[in-house]
């Protein structure tokens, strides 16, 4: 479903969350084994009290040991978190998390599923908005030591989501958190974790077309250097 996304700006999720974010470069997209700032409760911290880590996106169980083991994992269906080895233990563990982001991006197919340009999804105000995640952690070096996947939810009736992805292929959307409730979906319960599992009103996001930037040659990359 989602693989694409762009974080929030640092100062952005220090305004929303009054934590500090881990540096990064912020003109830069994130895809599944990169590097992302997410919100989670403070282990042992004051209640209520937040912190922002640096985690990787895509699940990493305790026994991952390759890379392949944790790329497709960067999204976790809400009907079968609670199941599936990769994500039952973060999920049971109420180990839940928030993604802060300005957009994600999705495939827009024509009707014969032949072709696919990418689009951008984002809030119609253009306000920055947090999505529903779990997120695990191991010390397993040289890999980040958090992890986490985006919570997805069908999307077949819903008359932006539904438009992404091949034809025949299910819909997808991840699960927006309200701004008022996230502390409450921070410290959630399994039951009442999830009741946030809806979609959004259609009227709050809009897409439009946006092709990915194009990757330079190694020659342009050299010319860079002069």
């Amino acid at each position: 479903m989602c693989t694409n996304f762009r974080p929030s700006e640092k100062r952005i999720i220090y305004e929303r969350f009054k934590v500090e974010a881990p540096d990064r470069d912020e003109s830069q997209e994130v895809y599944p084994a990169r590097l992302a700032p997410i919100i989670r409760l403070k282990p042992g911290g004051k209640p209520d009290e937040l912190e922002c880590v640096a985690a990787n996106f895509g699940l990493m169980t305790p026994w991952s040991k390759e890379q392949q083991d944790f790329r497709k994992y960067n999204n976790a269906r809400t009907e079968t978190v609670g199941d599936k080895n990769t994500y039952k233990h973060a999920w049971h563990n109420r180990q839940l998390g928030l993604a802060l982001m300005s957009c994600f991006y999705e495939p827009r197919y024509t009707p014969d599923g032949k072709t696919s340009n990418r689009w951008r999804i984002e809030r119609v105000d253009k306000q920055d908005f947090a999505v529903a995640a779990i997120w695990e952690h191991r010390w397993f070096e040289p890999q980040p030591e958090f992890s986490f996947s985006l919570l997805t939810i069908n999307a077949d009736k819903h008359e932006l989501m539904g438009q992404f992805h091949q034809p025949d292929d299910e819909k997808r959307s991840l699960v927006v958190v309200p701004a008022d409730q996230y502390l409450e979906w921070l410290k959630a319960d399994t039951e009442v974790a999830r009741s946030f599992f809806s979609l959004s009103p259609m009227a709050d996001f809009t897409s439009y077309e946006a092709p990915a930037p194009r990757r330079k040659s190694k020659g342009e990359k050299n010319l860079d250097l002069f």
